[in-house]
């Protein structure tokens, strides 16, 4: 894709080109390494010890859809970002939803070129899936949801990617991204029928994923 780019880059631009317009809505997707680990527990009783476990996260994957805007003639734009991030463990996986505002800047002298490089920070709120099954060195499967209804889970977003024009209103976007969710769960099952079946279980996580991302954008 960064290849396909830079190509664009050495090709002249069509005399009969239209000119750009700010708006674009974007498909991205991707994949790279999530650094951290989960780890979950369960305790069958208040005096039993706990059985634990943590795993590394393997390669991890994205899709987002992206609203955005350039000010023509200017370094400035910013973008509103939806997207789902799936970051697996062996026996589970960790599932992101975000929603990332962005600001965005670009070199100022490239704002009328058919490709420039541009840079991104913002922040995201976020909800959390976790799943873990570590059996047999916790004693059951576990998942749960985090998410605070009234103000969310709140994490930065950092960009830094390329843009190119590959035809009057179609653009190809390829772009690394950086980001951190983090979980700290813990919770005593309930039953109708009496004392909780275990006395207390939980999920714990602390992720970073890098990832490598391209897609197409339509201007409007």
């Amino acid at each position: 894709m960064l290849a396909a780019l830079l190509l664009l880059a050495t090709l002249p631009a069509s005399a009969a080109e239209a000119p750009p317009r700010p708006g674009y809505v974007a498909v991205l997707g991707g994949a790279g390494p999530a650094f951290g680990s989960m780890a979950a527990f369960t305790q069958e009783t208040a005096a039993s010890p706990r059985a634990e476990a943590s795993r590394g996260f393997g390669v991890s994957n994205v899709v987002g859809l992206r609203a955005g805007f350039w000010v023509p003639g200017s370094a400035w734009g910013a973008a509103l970002e939806g997207s789902t991030i799936m970051m697996p463990v062996g026996g589970g996986e960790l599932r992101a939803w975000t929603l990332s505002a962005l600001l965005l800047a670009r070199p100022k002298s490239w704002s009328s070129r058919r490709v420039f490089p541009y840079a991104g920070l913002g922040f995201g709120i976020f909800a959390l899936d976790a799943r873990a099954d570590f059996r047999p060195q916790t004693a059951a499967a576990l998942k749960t949801v985090e998410l605070e209804a009234e103000t969310g889970r709140w994490t930065f977003d950092a960009r830094l990617g390329v843009q190119a024009r590959a035809a009057p209103r179609l653009l190809l976007l390829a772009e690394a991204r950086l980001t951190r969710f983090d979980m700290d769960r813990d919770w005593t099952p309930s039953t109708w029928f009496g004392p909780p079946a275990r006395h207390r279980n939980g999920i714990r996580a602390d992720a970073v994923p890098l990832l490598l991302q391209a897609g197409a954008a339509v201007e409007f």
